[in-house]
């Protein structure tokens, strides 16, 4: 009787293995490729890292494709998963205006909905809400965003009623962490 036990717990077990591993799989099969491909497309356009020479008005002009394509998929309800929803959120993150900065924070915020354990959507979540202000002329909350004045990087101002434990909510660092971050922009290249 107490083997049949165990053997019953071990193919619980085992079963329980192998349909997370089927969700999982299922759940990447359901991911939009295109999606995917767009999101992928606009990282590497900027791959090289902020100090870096690049051809922005050439990046521009793919970002403001990539943008109009994401538009036409997610209206046609081709965004479907938590990753979906990132991917949508990352190429209007890179937007050129305020409303495309929105957009990317109400995309990244339905990415958190669908998953609150993507750690990815919560951190543009909060970027792209930081973005969106950066623009206003209003100061940030969460301290993702930096910006280039009179060739030096500094840390948008961020408002300093928002807590390191809140930015954790959103999967970014203490604010000590991001101004440290402004030095290591700031280095001289080598």
């Amino acid at each position: 009787m107490k083997q049949r036990a165990i053997f019953m717990a071990a193919t619980l077990a085992v079963g329980l293995v192998v349909a997370a591993a089927g969700a999982l799989q299922a759940q990447a099969s359901a991911n939009n490729p295109e999606l995917e491909r767009l999101h992928n497309e606009d990282q590497a356009d900027r791959e090289a890292g902020p100090n870096a020479k690049i051809d922005w008005q050439a990046v521009s002009k793919r970002d403001a494709e990539r943008r109009a394509r994401v538009r036409e998929i997610v209206d046609k309800g081709g965004a479907t998963t938590s990753t979906d929803y990132y991917h949508a959120a990352m190429v209007y993150q890179h937007g050129t205006e305020v409303p495309e900065y929105e957009e990317a924070h109400r995309l990244a915020m339905k990415a958190v909905e669908l998953d609150a354990e993507n750690d990815l959507a919560r951190w543009l979540a909060a970027a792209s809400k930081d973005r969106s202000l950066m623009w206003q002329g209003k100061p940030q909350l969460y301290g993702t965003q930096f910006k280039k004045v009179d060739d030096r990087w500094v840390l948008w101002e961020v408002d300093p009623s928002i807590t390191d434990e809140e930015r954790a909510k959103w999967n970014v660092p203490p604010l000590a962490e991001q101004k440290k971050k402004v030095e290591t922009l700031n280095a001289p290249r080598q």
